[in-house]
């Protein structure tokens, strides 16, 4: 009977019950706040990889999905998110799988960010029926869809979610309703708000489609070819050259269509953030260093730079025209109006710009305009700590003079990931000492731009100086770190005693995708995607040590700044439910270190169950000797 009870009380896959997760929340906020983590706590995850019902996948994941904002509610609150990044959510095409969001358009949204179910939704005059998404569900036919992205179902033309999105088009114009008149009229003032781009963007759509063609160098009409460049035609001839284009139905509607996508990709953006505002999370959009490769070249000549281009091939805004400082402020207000935030991508090439011709020097300059722009959008509502930058302190751009930071750099928020930890860079106590204020910095053990934290355990010579400096730093004995479990954990505990900290959704899930461009199968890139499982899978995590147990992380920070003895009840609490999440509960050790629940639950009851053997043995043995006697 005593056996059964333990049993009752050993739990496999141990979530929070429902009388803990209040005075978890309490605890996680307390203990966070104690350590230094009062401001930012980011998710940084493509919307492409949030999870989605197994035969209810278009392909990608949506933010205004159910089970997309289940997931935020989770990482709320088991990680206390406060903040989520994206990647970049432009109109990005690619051949096959292989998509990179960072090659994408700067202004629009791509046809990802819809979620085609709310055009069920009387809301959206019902543009779509039921069987109408089956149709896309059923077309999404990639072999294990639930946990990789499928984008050729969503983005590229005459998929299933583009003809799905035409149908809901054609009977968007059928206005015989109350609602679609409604519809129609936010759709006109959305068109009149964003005319100056939308309008050039939805000619260059049709000239596509006309020419067969992306690349504008290839149309073959002079006109088509330089339709907004000032210097080469004029006002006149250009408004007669798009009134006889769109004079021609099958032009008209391939114009207004597009302007339908964006305006129902934006809508369904803002709607997600609004319910991750009222969870308490913000919402930043990434503002990729670039504009669109063909599109925005040819709808704003003179705003790139000719025969020069960035880092990777980029093209490059010319800051020395005022077109390319209008394109830029309008860049910018896009993202300030579609997101609470934005994270600055390549930020030091505003500061320090530097081509394939020469470099140009413009300070504050750029960077400035940026927060101008943000403040016009945002009003009093308006944070610079919203705008987060990424500084690289290499050969081409250094963030300091000497060690003291530049003035472009000292009171904005830099990200940074700890991948290159050491005595003097990639933590907390570092940046401090060379000066740097809290709330200046986001901190982090990884990003999208980088390894993750098991990959970085593999590389030998990285994992010596990381072991060494996170020793030092968490005062944890250096052999204590020497497995994965053990280093994982105390790679998050480092940076969660930063102001703004930030985790990548690969690493807190403990889930083994591939990412990054530099991985060897090329059909894989950025196509990891959560699965409709990851509660059940993150838990099997904990069990290892690996995967984000904040409250491990917190107890590591606690010992390492002394807290465990000046808050000793807190303390005691963080510990408590430590050991709740990793499967050791009412195991009271300060110190796990990577080592395995279940491996210490199935030898307890080995060593119940040997006694108990020994026990009934002797009662037996007991019994016959009574009886022969």
């Amino acid at each position: 009977m005593k056996i059964c009870n333990i049993e009752r009380n050993i739990n496999f896959q141990r979530q929070l019950k429902a009388d803990e997760e209040q005075e978890y929340k309490i605890v996680l906020k307390q203990a966070k706040e104690k350590v230094g983590n009062k401001g930012f706590s980011t998710l940084i995850i493509p919307s492409n990889s949030l999870p989605d019902t197994l035969n209810r996948s278009t392909g990608c994941g949506n933010m205004l999905s159910k089970e997309s904002q289940d997931f935020f509610d989770f990482a709320k609150l088991y990680w206390g998110i406060n903040y989520v990044q994206l990647l970049p959510e432009g109109d990005f095409s690619g051949r096959k799988n292989k998509v990179r969001p960072y090659s994408g358009s700067a202004l629009d949204l791509g046809k990802q960010v819809i979620n085609l179910e709310t055009l069920t939704e009387y809301e959206y005059a019902n543009l779509l029926s039921k069987n109408d998404l089956k149709d896309v569900f059923n077309a999404n036919k990639l072999e294990n869809k639930d946990i990789k992205v499928n984008y050729n179902n969503v983005i590229q033309n005459n998929s299933s979610t583009d003809k799905a999105l035409r149908k809901a088009f054609d009977e968007f114009l059928k206005n015989d309703t109350r609602q679609k008149n409604k519809l129609h009229d936010d759709f006109e003032n959305y068109c009149a708000k964003n005319a100056d781009w939308l309008e050039r963007k939805s000619v260059y759509k049709v000239l596509v489609l006309k020419n067969e063609e992306k690349n504008p160098e290839n149309w073959k009409n002079y006109i088509e070819q330089n339709l907004f460049n000032p210097d080469l035609v004029i006002n006149e001839e250009r408004k007669i050259f798009i009134d006889s284009l769109i004079a021609k139905p099958e032009y008209k509607k391939e114009c207004d269509f597009y302007k339908f996508t964006q305006f129902l990709a934006d809508s369904n953006l803002q709607k997600a953030k609004d319910k991750l505002n009222q969870k308490g999370i913000k919402l930043s959009g990434d503002m990729l260093v670039n504009g669109g490769a063909n599109d925005e070249i040819w709808m704003y000549p003179n705003a790139f730079r000719k025969n020069e281009s960035l880092p990777w091939g980029l093209n490059a805004i010319n800051f020395d025209t005022p077109e390319g400082i209008e394109y830029f402020k309008l860049k910018v207000r896009n993202f300030a109006n579609r997101y609470d935030g934005v994270r600055v991508d390549a930020s030091w090439l505003y500061a320090h710009q530097k081509t394939t011709g020469k470099c140009y020097e413009y300070g504050g300059k750029i960077l400035d305009i940026i927060d101008e722009e943000f403040k016009k959008v945002k009003g009093n509502d308006y944070d610079l700590q919203n705008i987060t930058h990424e500084f690289e302190n290499g050969n081409d751009y250094s963030i300091a003079n000497g060690w003291v930071l530049k003035e472009e750099t000292r009171d904005r928020v830099k990200i940074y990931k700890s991948n290159h930890l050491s005595d003097n860079w990639g933590s907390s106590s570092a940046f401090h000492k060379l000066g740097w204020k809290d709330g200046t910095y986001m901190l982090g053990a990884t990003n999208h731009d980088s390894v993750s934290i098991k990959t970085l355990f593999q590389n030998k010579k990285d994992k010596n100086m990381q072991i060494k400096t996170l020793s030092e730093l968490l005062k944890i004995p250096e052999e204590k770190l020497q497995s994965i479990s053990g280093f994982m954990q105390a790679k998050f505990a480092e940076p969660i005693r930063s102001f703004h900290n930030m985790f990548f959704f690969l690493d807190v899930l403990n889930l083994d995708g591939n990412y990054k461009e530099c991985l060897k199968n090329e059909s894989d890139e950025y196509c990891t995607k959560i699965p409709s499982n990851y509660k059940e899978m993150y838990f099997k995590s904990l069990e290892k040590g690996e995967g984000l147990n904040i409250m491990d992380a917190l107890e590591k920070a606690f010992v390492a700044e002394g807290l465990n003895e000046t808050e000793p009840d807190l303390y005691k609490k963080i510990v408590k439910y430590r050991d709740i999440l990793n499967g050791n509960e009412g195991v009271s050790q300060k110190r796990t270190f990577g080592k395995k629940p279940i491996f210490i639950i199935v030898s307890a009851i080995i060593t119940l169950s040997i006694l108990t053997g020994v026990l009934l043995f002797k009662k037996k043995h007991s019994n016959k000797t009574k009886q022969v006697g």
